[in-house]
């Protein structure tokens, strides 16, 4: 599998990723920016994900701070866990390279270019555990990929998660958790301009092996496969 700037799929998914980010809204609110029919300052609110107890309802919500020149532009994401018994919310957050976090000592995500989007994808199957897919990059520039986020419901802690060392790749895809290992996750991974993709089994520490003949899956229900806009109540 290879992945070009101009390819179609980029209308879908930067990385035609299963758990595609919002992408079509980012570019057509750009595309507003542009003809100045728009400030460029946007949020978007994700569908709820329950887990299969339905327990909890984790869902993100994303700011757009988009300027005409795409890289002085920021898009950013919380996601957040409800605890449908207690009513408590929980912010989940990542620790790859460009993710917000309150004991980074340099803040980059302040800097401009960054598109660094937290979004729950799937429940394990005994609903423990959140599966979060964390893409970042630079806006307008080829420079991405995909980090999984392990949040334990039980230790409330959020584990940030890629293929190890071993594995040689520009990009990384999230494909959900492995059917054959159920406590692992999937990626897909590879450089840009290969063909020859392989899938990878991740475990918990981060130990990497070879998954070609495995296949991602995710738990949960989706209360609706639609995004709500800076129009709803989310937004402050």
């Amino acid at each position: 599998m290879s992945i070009s700037v101009s390819s179609p799929d980029l209308v879908t998914d930067p990385l035609n990723s299963p758990f595609p980010i919002p992408w079509r809204w980012i570019l057509d609110t750009h595309a507003a920016v542009l003809a100045g029919d728009h400030s460029g300052n946007e949020i978007f609110r994700s569908p709820s994900l329950y887990d299969p107890k339905h327990h909890f309802a984790a869902y993100c919500r994303v700011r757009l701070q988009l300027k005409p020149l795409l890289h002085e532009s920021r898009v950013t994401s919380i996601l957040f866990v409800e605890n449908l018994r207690s009513g408590m919310l929980s912010t989940v957050t990542a620790t790859s390279p460009l993710a917000p976090h309150p004991f980074q000592k340099d803040n980059v995500i302040d800097a401009a270019g960054i598109i660094a989007l937290l979004m729950p994808v799937s429940w394990s199957a005994d609903g423990t555990k959140l599966l979060a897919r964390q893409f970042e990059g630079f806006l307008g520039s080829g420079e991405m990929s995909d980090y999984g986020v392990v949040w334990d419901s039980q230790t409330e802690t959020g584990t940030t998660i890629a293929p190890d060392e071993t594995v040689d790749y520009t990009h990384a895809i999230l494909l959900g958790w492995s059917e054959q290992q159920p406590d692992h996750m999937l990626f897909q991974a590879g450089c840009m301009g290969e063909d020859n993709w392989h899938i990878w089994s991740v475990a918990g520490d981060r130990r990497t092996s070879l998954a070609d003949d495995d296949h991602g899956v995710a738990y949960g229900e989706m209360s609706a496969n639609i995004w709500s806009g800076s129009d709803a109540k989310f937004n402050i």
